[in-house]
């Protein structure tokens, strides 16, 4: 009879368990409905943030041409920002389709647990009436053993003994399937949570993903307004520069000329180093070709000068010996030998 009953009560202890777990995931349901609430809440805060911050930057740029490089920077700071909030609207798109998908797996989690808990009951219900059928059975062995004496008590209980026996085993059976039943839904149930747990985990990262975009966004937007700023600034330094354009301009051509004309020194300067350059070389040839000539003067007079004295006592014997200065430019004629020579001297720069 004790043997009898304590699967019976290892069996209550093991679905009293499972019942517990079933509660608190029950229990856990608000808690997580909550959760989920809070977020949606966050959410759609963050959405309402990014709609006012896209409001904002969509303003026009006045059309200032393409005259400075600060409003090509502000082009540019545009598209980033356009680009920007692009990016911010498809993580918002995926963002809830994470949440539609996690609410369908809470909603299938949902169904698979009502399922288990109907097949839990019908075991249970099943286990209460096999130990009823036992206590049944024990009752009527009791009454067989005591109504029936001999070989008809013996096979009388030796029947009830195996339809026990069948009964346990029977039992023993549904026991190991609600068990396995029980392990089966337990390790869906782990799968289940370490799989809401990383969808937490990557929605976690595309918040942080977004604050960090809403905050780039800020800065964006605070350089686009810095560029404005310099935008004006640039406008009206415009009038300004074009003034010293002109300036430069009127310079230029004045540097221009200026530097004409000194070209056309330094090349007239050229010029006249080249001339003075072959004046020196003709001087300095008319000066070898003077002192070539004056050796062949001074020469020639010494010849002269001494075949004179010999010629001198016949001139006079003749009576018409007159001396000629060597110069044709001088042609001055000499009675004597000493005058001439004296006046050769002179002429001819000989002394030098």
């Amino acid at each position: 009879m004790d043997e009898s009953q304590l699967p019976g009560k290892n069996s209550f202890i093991v679905l009293n368990r499972c019942t517990d777990d079933e509660n608190n995931d029950a229990l856990s349901f608000p808690q997580f409905e909550l959760k989920m609430n809070k977020e949606n809440f966050h959410m759609s805060s963050m959405s309402d943030v990014q709609h006012i911050a896209s409001n904002d930057s969509q303003v026009i740029l006045p059309d200032i041409g393409d005259e400075t490089t600060e409003i090509n920077n502000s082009n540019d700071v545009e598209m980033r920002l356009s680009a920007i909030l692009n990016e911010n609207v498809t993580l918002k798109e995926t963002l809830h389709q994470n949440n539609m998908a996690m609410k369908q797996q809470f909603n299938t989690l949902c169904l698979w647990q009502e399922e288990v808990l109907k097949v839990h009951q019908t075991h249970k219900e099943r286990f209460e009436e096999t130990k009823q059928l036992i206590i049944k059975l024990m009752a009527e062995n009791k009454e067989l053993r005591l109504s029936n004496e001999g070989n008809k008590e013996q096979l009388a209980l030796k029947q009830l003994q195996t339809e026990k026996e069948e009964l346990q085993k029977q039992l023993a059976e549904a026991l190991q399937n609600l068990n396995i039943i029980t392990l089966k839904a337990n390790r869906k149930r782990n799968q289940e949570s370490a799989n809401h747990k990383g969808n937490m985990e990557s929605i976690d990262l595309l918040l942080a993903k977004v604050v960090s975009q809403d905050e780039e966004l800020l800065l964006r937007n605070e350089q686009l307004h810095n560029l404005r700023l310099r935008m004006q600034t640039l406008e009206s330094e415009n009038e300004a520069i074009q003034i010293l354009k002109a300036q430069v301009a009127v310079y230029q051509s004045d540097f221009n000329i200026e530097r004409k004309n000194r070209e056309k020194l330094a090349s007239e300067r050229d010029r006249l180093v080249i001339e003075i350059q072959q004046l020196r070389k003709q001087n300095k040839e008319l000066m070898n070709e003077r002192e070539l000539y004056q050796s062949c003067q001074c020469s020639h007079l010494k010849r002269l000068i001494e075949e004179a004295p010999a010629s001198i006592s016949g001139q006079d014997k003749v009576g018409t010996g007159d001396f000629f200065c060597p110069n044709p430019d001088c042609n001055m004629s000499f009675t004597t030998v000493g005058p001439l020579q004296i006046h050769v001297e002179k002429c001819l720069k000989l002394t030098d």
